[in-house]
């Protein structure tokens, strides 16, 4: 007789590294949309960290995990109607990442630097590059909520690396590889 085998999500505080928030099994493995609709995980201003693992009679072996912070939808909806606009977010971006290349590098570069704004049905893309070298992605912003997440590669939105939203623009530093939050 084979051992059940089942897949079993853990969240817990990143913070409190011991005690586990919650735990859910599934028959099948789960996608990040099942996993995100734990009630747990819709505590805005926690971080958690979420681990699946595949459960095999008393055996538990983990896949795979990522820190994710805590969802805000119905807020993160009434802040997009409350932010910026994708091309003013695109904007403070070029604004800012222009100003680092000229204090580091050379002024032509700096000037040399564009922006892009590609809206799709879901994500709009902003990109940032120059006209003969090409454009490179940078930020996808969600339509529906104006989460803006960093990417996995071009046109793959990564929603373990969330920057705030179109609300909270200004709270963070745009002008680096990454997103940085402001003290």
């Amino acid at each position: 007789m084979t051992a059940q085998r089942l897949y079993r999500v853990h969240v817990h505080d990143h913070g409190d590294q011991g005690r586990w928030l919650a735990q859910a099994d599934y028959a099948r493995q789960p996608t990040r949309e099942m996993i995100e609709a734990l009630p747990v995980l819709h505590e805005p201003g926690r971080r958690f960290e979420v681990r699946v693992c595949l459960v095999r009679g008393e055996d538990e072996y983990r896949l795979y995990g990522w820190l994710q912070d805590g969802i805000a939808e119905p807020d993160a909806v009434a802040a997009k109607a409350d932010g910026i606009s994708p091309d003013q977010f695109a904007a403070i971006v070029l604004e800012q990442t222009k100003a680092r290349i000229a204090a580091h590098y050379s002024q032509w570069q700096a000037d040399a630097e564009q922006v892009q704004v590609i809206e799709g049905p879901k994500y709009t893309k902003v990109d940032l590059g120059t006209e003969g070298g090409g454009f490179s992605g940078k930020y996808m912003i969600e339509n529906a909520t104006g989460i803006i997440y960093g990417i996995k590669g071009y046109g793959r939105v990564h929603k373990g690396h969330r920057y705030g939203t179109l609300a909270t623009v200004d709270e963070w530093y745009w002008g680096g590889y990454v997103g940085e939050k402001r003290n």
